[in-house]
């Protein structure tokens, strides 16, 4: 089983709507503020200017099975389940910690793929996951 890098954070405010239930997109940010910390561990970055490279998000897909709401403490976890060519494909889970236990809140998937800055146009194309990253990301 690949190994989960975990995050836990409290429901801000601003986060939920009238009701006090986070707004589905902030479960996205959830999951990708966890990526940025996954890949800081190992001192890469999303985004690194120098490398020219970027991570634009090709495919989303997230099951919502319990509601999250205003000063709940949460768990994000992500994992890496393939390094693909030039494509990295990442599971998450989001649970709500509480008095009435450890609650599945959200289910997720996405991909990402590695593009590179051209000079000479300004276009983005799509290059092979950098070496660096098949290193130092977890093992599958």
């Amino acid at each position: 089983m690949q190994e989960e890098h975990r995050i836990r954070r409290h429901v801000e405010f601003c986060e939920t709507d009238m009701a006090g239930v986070v707004h589905h997109s902030n479960f996205i940010r959830y999951f990708e503020a966890t990526e940025a910390d996954l890949l800081r561990s190992v001192d890469l970055s999303l985004h690194d200017p120098e490398q020219r490279w970027m991570w634009p998000r090709v495919k989303y897909a997230c099951k919502y099975l319990a509601p999250v709401t205003f000063e709940d403490e949460i768990e994000i976890s992500i994992c890496v389940k393939h390094v693909g060519r030039s494509s990295i494909h990442y599971e998450g889970h989001i649970h709500r910690l509480g008095a009435e236990g450890v609650i599945k809140a959200v289910e997720a998937e996405w991909v990402v793929v590695c593009t590179e800055v051209q000079n000479s146009s300004g276009r983005r194309v799509s290059r092979e996951v950098p070496e660096v990253f098949r290193r130092l990301l977890p093992p599958i």
